[in-house]
């Protein structure tokens, strides 16, 4: 036996020490004990709890290891480490029965005597009293462990068995030359050397399929998800605890409930265990047969709610089940979304520890696995990333030891290094064998890949990743089951296309699209590559105008193919060699050959071609390296493995080049003879779908050459009709040339099938709407939408909208209303055409009558991005628009211009906007009745006056509220609407305004009474009292008695009431006090049922809200009842009807919370007119109720910000920032710091939390330096947190928490030293110390600070005479900044998240001459266009802060004798999941300011002990 010399064991993680604990535990976890359960790996240098690494045994009991890396002579200071440990282990392990101490050395022999004949007390004596000594511990706890040593001559045997697992750790370990990370990396990157243009960093775009490849190699993002996964589940048990067991008392009979929650704690800790410990196939088959399990208790528990339901007659325990059955509902979804994770391919692959990757050429298989091996190896992670064309045949194991440059070493042993290698990382070695369909050899790999999988199994930390081309897989690959080999389907960018474009194009510098992408084409990298390349040979930096077409997009690719052909062979150019090179090909294909003519063939007749053969590669070779052909192969007779032939590469190229051919070859004279079963349509025809591919390139061909319609030459009787009519006209309707659309074309659009609200139809209109020039873009859609009745259209046009909206994902390309909708977003508008932009924004302005408030609301703010950059189309948008009979478009027609001159800069441009909004929309007096679009087209003339760009002869008084419109509105009787509604099942109109429940009518309408009756044309708006009077007044004179003396008792105790603790009490309890309130109560309650009797019931719904108005001097509320009643009749009026949109209502808008619904009913849509229609009615003719607030004018209405209506702010146009509120990020140049964690341990954990040094340090964190152009910043507030959660047991060990808050103030430097005074020593954790005033939900971001909305926003603050001042600052200060804010999943769906943006105080905007940047939300230039104020977060992931420039600040503090201060304050805590156990809190505070030496200050510190103990 070879004797190991561990002194030079491979050093891990930094140290021999590590390389030998390692060592031991991974032989640990292979010495596998009897009947034993699970393996734990301790974490952290030293492991934990006196142990390295231990197994579970299903008794319960534990055996455990110690390692100690003490190579050299055992002094006592060696034993006394090895003696904690044993205590250790001891106390923390109360289950122990065996323990190992292992050390890489032999005992010295215990037989030997000094020479005056005494015996040696050598190490093994030594050895034998400490083990009595621990075994007397031992017995004293209780317990009995065999204490076993593992000296270097064991471990040496283990490591050279015969097993192959303890072979390879050999290796691994001590022959250090042979497998290190360096080495693998050095491996990756020649092989991405030799990939050359196969794979582009800078076009890396992440697709969903990188994920499926996480479970195989083990990857950190892999146990992530693991974690996330099983957080899910948790997430549900608690669910069940708090919706479920703690609300309804559900009989005991119901088991199939504590079936699911047993099951699901059960999936729980089993996930738990697989998570902690090694990753064990056998261990997630059992989770997924409990997720199975729990699969059939969930439809059981379904059914039982619905069992209950049915038969549950006492309505409130009915509508607790009700309420249940929403909430389980999201439960199961939650759940059900599990099951693609536990069956899905990459747990498949995860369990069979090999796939393959198939696709077409260039689709990017090769890309991806180079991008895979690179990210690994740069993580350290053991990664082999080898290529199939450097395979040389025979055994694959031959060709991994070749490329580790590994000599004389066996197979067992090279893949038990690398399986030592995977487990020393916790993770798998990852082989990777990219294309090995390629190369010399690539025949030989069918007759070794299984006795390759084979081998590799054995060894539980390899995986393997082959790829290969799709149509190879039957010459390369044998039959093998997915268990064996999982089969991966690689399809490019298709459903990617659109970033994937935007990205590359970007990249190449070349523009994105002036069009939105929807080519198939473009989901093939190779073929997006290809196109890049054509057109910087072209000299283009964008896609050339009017290349619209399937036929002028392959004449351009072809044509650029050319032209890079020319080059390299040096042909003369004007001989079109590739063309009739390719015309010869297609003559071989069409039509015995379709798939691929032999590579003999091919040589001989294409190179032919070539007139210049002797220069560079031949002809074919070159086709085949710009993409335009490939080799492939195909079954053949002879060979069973197939026979290789050469083809197009993309079969839609292939297609199109055959149609020509075979259109050419037709006679126009005797077409139909071409469409008979032997002619050479008829053939394609009979063959079926297997050819729908030339049909398709026909259906585009026929048309543009013929000008006839392909579908037309067969019959409608024929069965292949239908199949015919999608595949030759609906399915390539969009690839046509637009010469070739005619009144036929328009016919057959017509007969193409809808699919419930889904109609394709008006999807290929929309897909052609932003084509100028062609005949059914947006004009001819407009000219249809317009000769509609608003419930016609929204029957037809607004319920297809709202069902159309899809975003790209791995299963589906996005919708084409996605695509109009992102691309407008997101282009270069400066690159494209006018007229483009013109008809899309009449498309984007069509589909805001949508009920779909997510498509609705962002293709408003689409829309006014494409109007801010195209000013000039706003006249005439207004001019065609403005009365059009839907007042969602026009409200949001108003909406996009008033966002666009928000956005525009040109004082000219303004002007005339404002003069035209005026001529239209206020210059009669009467403006449109909609409270939201009167806002926004008053807001245009706002920013203009605000400019002084307003003709003297256009005051504010013209276009500010009230205007004049029509009142008093009708009172509908219950019998006007119940005429109207019919069917009231049909509609949820009348429930949603009118009904008890209708949160539309209850909370929605609730500001009708910010509204008194009274008209403006009165002096003053009357008090409920006078209503009161006014009524008693009409009465018969005994019962007017009555009444006036019952309202003036009642408003004499209301002026007179005193709050009296004792009746307040007493109120509560019902306790009767001694009054004769009573008396009262009854006295009243008789009289109006005596008024009652003597009223119509006009006059008696007139009484109902005058009873119910409250007796006082304030003004009277407008009656809610009766605007319910005026909405619900308008909305019907509108046009809803039963027939039109019932069915589209119950299918698509129902929600089973109480938010609100991405897709409203167009009911609702209708009752969303109404109610601002009458709120803009309201505000006209009526007193606004002055609402007594102190901190803002609220005496008459400014503007339907004070009462929250606005629903959507149209000059933002960002959908998220990179801060939502409460996220975690890495460091960042303007917020360095990372709060410093410890391990799980809770001794440690404390000492973390009491430890006053480890804090931020704040003097370096709040004036930062950014790197990119060394310019200082102060911060004026910021917010940063972060927690480590324990890697288990949430519910025992605490997670630790950080933050810190930083706030500022502005004081005069004569109050510094007295504002540090009163604050220093106390709690600055607060936000609201120096709480910046916000926009409320309300104003909007361009509007600040000059829009009216912001007239009482807070500047400077005085703590004697403003109401607003922070009791701790007792000086007048100056908070530097407010906050935008807009929330989202509220009424508007426009955001990703909620947004907030930190902006200057509007005193400094005025100080500095501060103004946003155009186009841009987080940034303000100063005077002279230099950057002054930013929030990062608005453009880059990270902490949302708000930074001033420092030498701008310093220089307007200095020259105004300001001091500006620092307010701190954070803390640390320790606390267990759902803070059941709290361990303590550490809180500090600081205040930091500016002196003549930079910045100065000092931190203070409180601590607030824990509830719990150890």
């Amino acid at each position: 036996m070879l004797e190991l010399d561990f002194s030079k064991i491979r050093s891990f993680d930094g140290s021999k020490d590590n390389g030998f604990e390692e060592l031991i535990c991974q032989l640990a976890h292979l010495k596998r004990p009897g009947n034993a359960n699970y393996f734990v790996r301790k974490e952290g240098a030293g492991g934990d709890a006196g142990v390295e690494c231990y197994w579970k045994l299903h008794d319960g009991t534990e055996h455990a290891w110690q390692a100690k890396y003490f190579p050299d002579r055992m002094e006592e200071d060696q034993w006394n480490q090895i003696s904690k440990s044993v205590k250790t282990a001891l106390e923390k392990h109360p289950h122990l029965t065996k323990y190992y101490v292992c050390l890489p050395r032999d005992w010295t022999d215990s037989r030997k005597v000094t020479k005056s004949g005494k015996p040696v007390h050598s190490a093994w004596v030594k050895w034998e009293e400490h083990v009595e000594k621990w075994k007397l511990l031992a017995d004293s706890k209780g317990m009995k462990v065999e204490f076993l040593y593992w000296c270097k001559h064991d471990i040496s045997l283990m490591l050279q068995t015969d097993d192959p697992r303890f072979a390879g750790r050999a290796l691994y370990w001590f022959n250090e030359p042979v497998i290190h990370p360096q080495l693998f990396k050095n491996i990756a990157l020649k092989s991405r050397e030799a990939l050359g243009e196969r794979y582009t960093p800078e076009n890396h775009l992440d697709l969903p399929i990188a994920q499926q490849f996480d479970g195989l190699g083990l990857s950190p993002e892999w146990k992530k998800r693991l974690i996330d996964k099983r957080a899910l589940i948790v997430k549900q048990i608690k669910k069940l605890d708090t919706e479920y067991f703690a609300v309804i008392n559900f009989p005991k009979d119901r088991n199939c409930w504590t079936d699911l929650y047993k099951e699901l704690e059960i999936l729980s800790n089993e996930f738990n265990i697989f998570i902690e410990n090694e990753i064990s196939i056998s261990q997630f088959k059992r989770l997924q047969v409990i997720y199975s399990t729990i699969e059939m208790l969930l439809e059981t528990c379904n059914s039982d709610i619905y069992d209950i339901l049915y038969k549950e007659t006492e309505n409130e325990l009915k509508k607790e089940w009700r309420n249940f059955n929403n909430s389980f509902r999201r439960i199961q979804e939650d759940l059900f979304e599990m099951k693609s994770f536990f069956f899905g391919k990459a747990v498949q692959a995860m369990m069979s520890k090999a796939a393959v990757i198939l696709g077409e050429a260039g689709i990017g298989k090769s890309h991806l696995l180079c991008e895979i091996a690179l990210k690994r190896t740069e993580a350290s992670l053991p990664t082999l990333f080898l290529l199939g064309q450097q395979y040389n045949g025979g055994n694959p194991l031959n060709f991994i030891l070749e490329q580790l440059d590994i000599r004389g070493g066996s197979y067992k042993q090279v893949l038990g290094a690398l399986d030592a290698a995977g487990e020393a990382k916790k993770t798998r070695t990852l082989i990777i064998i990219d294309a090995i369909n390629e190369g010399r050899y690539k025949d030989e790999w069918i007759d070794h890949i299984s006795s390759f999988l084979t081998e590799i199994s054995n060894y539980p930390h390899i995986s393997l990743i082959l790829s290969c081309r799709n149509t190879y897989v039957n010459y390369i690959l044998p039959e093998l089951s997915e268990e064996k080999l999982t089969r991966i389907f690689h399809t490019g960018f298709r459903g990617f296309e659109h970033r994937a474009a935007m990205k590359y194009l970007a990249n190449q510098g070349i523009s994105k699209p002036s069009v939105p992408i929807t080519s198939p084409e473009f989901s093939n990298p190779l073929f997006l590559k290809t196109c890049c390349k054509a057109l910087k040979l072209n000299g283009y930096t964008s896609f050339p105008k009017g290349l619209y077409g399937q036929s002028k997009l392959f004449d351009f690719y072809l044509e650029s193919v050319e032209k890079i052909i020319i080059r390299k062979k040096k042909y003369i150019p004007g001989q079109r060699i590739v063309q009739n090179a390719l015309n010869e090909f297609v003559e071989l294909l069409y039509p015995d050959n379709l798939y691929g003519i032999t590579v003999s063939e091919v040589f001989k007749k294409i190179n032919g071609y070539d007139t210049n053969p002797h220069h560079g590669d031949n002809l074919v070779t070159l086709l085949i390296d710009e993409g335009l052909l490939s080799l492939d192969i195909i079954p053949d007779q002879n060979n069973k493995r197939g026979k290789e032939v050469v083809r197009f590469t993309y079969e839609r190229f292939s297609d199109h080049f055959i149609a020509q051919f075979i259109i050419n070859q037709i006679n126009q004279e005797d077409i139909i003879s071409h469409f008979k079963e032997e002619g050479s349509i008829g053939k394609l025809i009979k063959n079926g779908p297997s050819k729908s591919g030339i049909i398709e390139a026909l259906g585009i061909g026929f048309p543009e050459k013929i000008n006839r319609e392909f579908i037309d030459f067969v019959s409608e009787d024929s069965i292949n009709y239908e199949w015919l009519f999608s595949t030759s006209f609906s399915d390539v309707l969009q690839w046509r040339a637009k010469e070739s659309f005619t009144e036929r074309t328009i016919e057959l659009l017509n007969m193409i099938h809808s699919y419930g609200f889904h109609n394709e139809s008006i999807d290929k209109l929309l897909s052609l709407s932003t084509e100028p020039e062609h005949p059914w873009n947006a004009d001819f859609l407009d000219r249809n939408l317009k000769n509609m009745k608003l419930a016609e259209r929204d029957a037809f046009w607004s319920t297809h909208i709202a069902v159309s909206d899809w975003e790209e994902d791995e299963n589906q390309a996005e919708s084409v209303v996605r695509t109009i909708i992102d691309w407008s977003l997101l282009v270069n508008l400066n690159e494209v055409e006018i007229e483009r932009l013109r008809l899309t924004a009449i498309t984007l302005l069509w589909m805001t009558t949508t009920s779909n408030r997510k498509v609705r609301d962002q293709s408003t703010k689409s829309l006014a991005r494409i109007l801010s950059f195209s000013p000039q189309l706003i006249p005439n948008l207004i001019k065609t628009y403005n009365n059009t009979d839907d007042p969602y478009l026009v409200e949001r027609l108003y909406a996009a211009i008033y966002g666009a001159v928000c956005n525009i800069d040109s004082g000219r441009v303004i002007k005339e906007l404002a003069q035209s909004v005026f001529e239209n929309v206020f210059e009669h007096g009467q403006p449109y009745p909609h409270i939201l679009m009167r806002d926004y087209a008053r807001g245009v003339l706002e920013i203009a006056y605000n400019k002084g760009l307003l003709p003297s002869e256009i005051s504010p008084e013209l276009f500010r509220p009230p205007y004049n419109s029509k009142w008093p509105i009708n009172d509908p009787s219950k019998e006007e609407i119940n005429q109207l509604i019919g069917d009231e099942f049909s509609s949820a109109i009348k429930s949603s305004v009118t009904g008890f429940l209708g949160d539309f009518g209850k909370y929605t309408m609730g500001s009708i009474h910010n509204w008194s009756p009274t008209a403006l044309s009165e002096a003053k708006p009357e008090s409920s009292y006078d209503i009161h009077l006014k009524f008693a007044k009409t009465l018969p004179d005994e019962m007017k008695d009555r009444y006036i003396a019952h309202i003036n008792r009642k408003l004499d105790a209301t002026n007179n009431e005193k709050f009296n603790l004792e009746e307040f009490l007493a109120s509560i309890w019902n306790e009767k006090l001694e009054n004769n309130e009573e008396d009262t109560v009854d006295e009243w309650e008789v009289l109006k049922e005596e008024i009652k009797a003597i009223l119509d019931d006009d006059q008696k719904e007139y009484f109902r809200w005058v009873s119910g108005l409250v007796i006082n001097d304030r003004p009277a509320k407008f009656s809610r009842k009766w605007a319910q009643r005026w909405v619900c009749k308008r909305a019907y009026e509108l046009g809803w009807d039963p027939s039109l949109f019932a069915d589209f209502e119950r299918m698509y808008s129902k929600n089973y919370d109480r938010s609100p619904s991405r897709i409203e009913r167009i009911g609702k849509k209708y009752q969303w007119i109404a109610f601002h229609e009458l709120l803009s009615m309201m505000s006209d003719n009526l007193y606004w109720i002055d609402r007594g607030f102190s901190d803002v004018d609220d005496s008459m209405f400014w503007g339907p910000w004070q009462d929250h209506l606005r629903d959507l702010d149209p000059t933002l146009w960002l959908r998220e920032t990179g801060d939502s509120g409460w996220d975690e990020f890495e460091n960042s140049w303007w917020q360095p710091f990372t709060f410093p964690f410890v391990d799980d341990d809770l001794q440690n954990q404390k000492a973390w939390l009491w430890d006053t040094t480890i804090v931020p340090p704040f003097k370096d964190l709040i004036e930062l330096t950014d790197p990119f152009d060394n310019k200082n910043w102060m911060v004026l507030r910021g917010f940063s947190k972060w927690s480590k959660k324990p890697e288990k047991d949430e519910d025992k060990i605490p997670s630790q928490d950080g933050w810190f808050r930083i706030n500022t103030c502005i004081v005069h430097k004569n109050d510094s030293d007295n504002l540090i005074k009163e604050l220093t020593g106390k709690n600055l954790c607060d936000p609201d110390i120096s709480s910046p005033s916000s926009t409320g939900h309300q104003g909007f971001i361009r509007e600040y600070p000059w829009h009216p909305c912001y007239k009482e926003m807070t500047d400077w603050i005085d703590p004697i005479t403003d109401a607003n001042w922070q009791e701790l600052i007792n000086v007048k200060y100056l908070v530097p900044i407010n906050t935008y804010d807009w929330e989202s999943g509220s009424t508007d769906k426009s955001l990703n998240k909620s947004i907030s943006i930190y902006l200057p105080n509007k005193h400094l905007i005025s100080e500095l001459g501060l103004s946003l940047k155009r186009n841009e939300y987080g940034e303000w230039l100063d005077k002279n266009g230099d950057l002054a104020f930013l929030d990062p977060s608005t453009k880059i992931i990270g902490p949302s802060y708000a930074l001033i420039r420092s030498e701008l600040l310093k220089d307007w503090l200095d020259t105004n004798n300001f001091q500006l201060i620092w307010l701190i304050g954070g803390e640390k805590q320790l606390f267990t999941s759902m803070a059941s156990s709290f361990f303590g809190r550490l809180v500090y505070s600081g205040i930091y300011t500016l002196t003549d030496k930079g910045i100065d200050g000092k931190m203070w510190f409180m601590k607030e002990q824990g509830d719990s103990e150890d």
